[in-house]
């Protein structure tokens, strides 16, 4: 078993158990359902959109496609996979797709942050290389396993994503009061996730794909951000009062 494979199986454990912490003592079982189908659709997306983006390696190595244990995984395809789990449950399991977002929100700190830590263990997502006078500079491998003192990029990103979702969960009750925004909590957890994408991707120097001037981590993140805060704005219209009490018995029924 890889580093990367521990860790963020770790995380994925971590955050699962989030979600029951979380949880209203009718919802935990469910919810426990519904995040293990998310975590399958994370890392199904996350392969596919790998060998998409490295079709031209996989077009002459077409089997090598399927083997899932070999690793191959990039993030933007994981986020999609999570949007898609999320719709499908909603429409098939007639939930509200903000209540189920805002359910299964805490499953991504631990998650990312495991995933963070696997990539400094394994060479990825690294930063740029630092004099030896640097005190902040943290011994990181590369791709080929070379080690050297690197700004210790993953480690900031898990970091810096750890406090602001904890700030988060702290800040929720301040930041909504005494009314209820469905919705809000994820578009929150999506926007800080986007930001700390970003900011990595314009950090990092490993060989990455592009897509016109900028990587498509770069791109992907601006978008997963976008597509955040509009979720925010879309939390924070005012409902009307008949809606909103319709609503609210649909969620204490879920």
């Amino acid at each position: 078993m890889t580093a990367f494979s521990f860790l963020t199986g770790l995380g994925a454990s971590l955050g699962l158990w989030q979600i029951t912490r979380n949880a209203q003592p009718q919802h935990v079982r469910r919810l426990v359902d519904y995040g293990l189908v998310v975590l399958l659709a994370a890392w199904l997306g996350a392969h596919i959109f790998f060998v998409v983006l490295h079709a031209a390696y996989y077009s002459t190595h077409i089997l090598e496609a399927f083997y899932l244990w070999q690793g191959g995984l990039s993030w933007p395809g994981a986020a999609v996979g999570v949007l898609l789990a999320l719709g499908g449950i909603a429409l098939v399991k007639r939930r509200s797709l903000a209540w189920l977002a805002d359910s299964l929100a805490p499953l991504t700190g631990p998650l990312v942050i495991g995933a963070w830590l696997g990539c400094w263990q394994s060479g990825v997502a690294y930063g740029p290389a630092l004099p030896p006078s640097s005190w902040w500079a943290v011994p990181t491998p590369d791709e080929s396993g070379l080690v050297s003192l690197r700004l210790p990029l993953q480690l900031l990103c898990a970091l810096a994503l750890l406090v602001y979702l904890w700030l988060v969960e702290r800040g929720m009750a301040a930041l909504v009061g005494r009314h209820h925004h469905p919705g809000l909590k994820a578009g929150l957890f999506g926007l800080g996730l986007g930001l700390d994408l970003l900011a990595s991707s314009l950090l990092r120097v490993d060989p990455v794909p592009y897509w016109g001037s900028q990587a498509v981590d770069t791109w992907c993140a601006l978008g997963l951000a976008a597509l955040s805060l509009g979720g925010i704005m879309v939390s924070l219209v005012p409902a009307r009062r008949e809606g909103g009490l319709t609503q609210s018995r649909k969620a204490a029924k879920i």
